[in-house]
């Protein structure tokens, strides 16, 4: 994989499990990371567990490359085709995790709203504004 230079901006993708109930969750959000985390090499680190201000509730944080104007064209196109991978990886276990739980995970890019899971599936947001057009702009490089 080329190398990033240091200073180029990272974002994060947060996800943040709405329903269900707790002790439960965490526990089973817990084991679903640390399951994930051996399953590849992560450009920068697995995801991890983190519980947010909001009302005690519980999500996860993967780091990614920003690939946004006007770093894409500096993020070396493997760096940029292994996070995509990456997120596709993190989205397919949690889509498996809302389905068993029942539960709704919404995901923020860099702070921006970009989709939710439901009942298991990817809803429109998700599946082709970020997952389907990072791929679009992926293979428009050169």
């Amino acid at each position: 994989m080329n190398k990033v230079s240091p200073d180029h901006p990272r974002l994060d993708l947060v996800f943040v499990i709405i329903g269900g109930t707790r002790p439960s969750l965490d526990i089973d959000l817990e084991a679903l990371l640390q399951n994930i985390s051996h399953t590849r090499s992560w450009t920068l680190g697995p995801p991890e567990m983190v519980e947010l201000e909001q009302e005690g509730r519980i999500g996860g944080v993967l780091q990614v490359y920003s690939a946004l104007p006007p770093w894409g064209d500096k993020l070396p196109k493997d760096v940029d085709a292994a996070n995509l991978d990456e997120v596709k990886s993190l989205v397919r276990a949690l889509k498996q995790f809302s389905s068993a739980h029942g539960v709704e995970i919404e995901f923020e890019l860099g702070g921006i709203d970009v989709g939710a899971i439901r009942n298991g599936s990817s809803n429109q947001n998700l599946a082709e504004g970020l997952l389907d057009e990072w791929g679009r702009m992926l293979n428009g490089r050169p």
